[in-house]
């Protein structure tokens, strides 16, 4: 009668200690569930962030470009505006000297 009633107590036990294992791998596995959900939108998070760093690496060599071409159109245009500069001043030296001519006396 013993040995049944400890028997009887071992399963009971047993039950019990099967019944917390149960209910702690059900609550490992949420857990394990919830960090691959996480881990998961932390990857697609790192993806859509590494899209918006190779759109924005884009844009700003596109934009590095663009300002080395007008860089270079503005160079040319000042250099054409420096020949401009230069004739216009020997137009107008020219210009004096037949004037300052024109006003001598003969003679002189």
């Amino acid at each position: 009668e013993r040995l049944k009633t400890q028997l009887v107590k071992l399963q009971s036990e047993l039950e019990a200690s099967e019944k917390h294992n149960q209910d702690q791998e059900a609550k490992y596995q949420k857990q394990v569930e919830h960090l691959e959900h996480k881990a998961r939108e932390a990857i697609q998070g790192q993806e859509r962030a590494q899209h918006r760093i190779s759109t924005l690496e884009k844009l700003v060599g596109d934009a590095v470009e663009s300002l080395k071409a007008m860089q270079q159109q503005a160079a040319i245009e000042i250099e054409s505006l420096r020949r401009s500069l230069e004739e216009v001043r020997s137009e107008r030296d020219k210009l004096l000297s037949a004037k300052n001519d024109a006003f001598r006396q003969p003679g002189e």
